[in-house]
């Protein structure tokens, strides 16, 4: 009978640890840097520009913000994006289906807002040389 019960305690504990693993603190970028010189409507274009590829949808919410959303399967992240001329935040809004809890999310939604964080760097970077 104890030899059931410590089976039973491992068991739960290894299916513990292993749910865990894919739970991450959330991620914000509170650092994007814009190249200088492109306007406003420049670089929101770009930020719209840059998700599309990767199926972001991101459209304009007021002057200076964005909402970005993304679906993948039965998944769904939302972002605000804040930006000036010369930087860009990526902020947590709402998920489903990617255990968001505490300030803790699945590690796909990281993932994702990490690429996109990428993908803006290269498109405002791209416009930058185009305008030059």
């Amino acid at each position: 009978m104890k030899n059931i019960k410590y089976s039973l305690l491992a068991l739960c504990l290894l299916i513990t640890v292993g749910c865990s693993v894919n739970i991450k603190p959330v991620l914000n970028i509170d650092n994007g840097v814009i190249p200088t010189g492109l306007k406003i409507t420049d670089i929101e274009n770009a930020i719209i520009m840059a998700g599309a590829p990767r199926g972001w949808v991101i459209t304009k919410s007021s002057p200076g913000q964005l909402i970005g959303e993304l679906n993948v399967r039965k998944h769904m992240a939302k972002v605000q994006i804040n930006y000036t001329s010369t930087s860009y935040k990526i902020s947590y809004l709402d998920s489903q289906n990617l255990n968001h809890s505490n300030a803790q999310i699945h590690k796909s939604y990281n993932r994702w807002v990490s690429t996109l964080k990428s993908d803006i760097y290269l498109e405002l970077t791209r416009l930058k040389a185009y305008k030059n």
